[in-house]
């Protein structure tokens, strides 16, 4: 049994190789990979503008993506994602926050009724 591992290397498996792993690295050694794109900076009018919606609206429609990206000269998929992180990043700041602050603020509780103040009959 032994000599049937010996003489046949390549049936056994190496430990912790992932055959993606070693398709991508074949890949790599035939081919040069692309270049990475620069990172886009938004001009400060880009970056207002987008946050001025952002406040407005949270979820804008595609319509209004293309909208924005024209009228702004960028990719709708670069506003897209504009919108995706800034969500990303309020729910982040929300998450940081305390969260009993951040309700009475949004107006989803009235400051005159306490959170966590239950009275015995509030218990079924």
């Amino acid at each position: 049994m032994k000599d049937l591992f010996k003489s046949n290397p390549a049936q056994i498996p190496q430990r912790g190789t992932c055959k993606r792993k070693d398709e991508m690295s074949n890949q790599a050694e035939h081919q040069q990979p692309a270049p990475k794109k620069p990172r886009l900076v938004f001009t400060d009018l880009q970056r207002r503008t987008l946050q001025a919606i952002f406040k407005e609206t949270k979820r804008p429609s595609k319509e209004m993506q293309v909208t924005i990206a024209r009228q702004l000269g960028l990719e709708p998929t670069t506003v897209g994602n504009f919108f995706m992180n800034a969500r990303r990043r309020s729910m982040d700041k929300w998450k940081d926050e305390d969260p009993k602050t951040v309700a009475v603020e949004e107006g989803q509780l009235s400051p005159t009724i306490g959170i966590g103040q239950r009275q015995p009959s509030d218990v079924l």
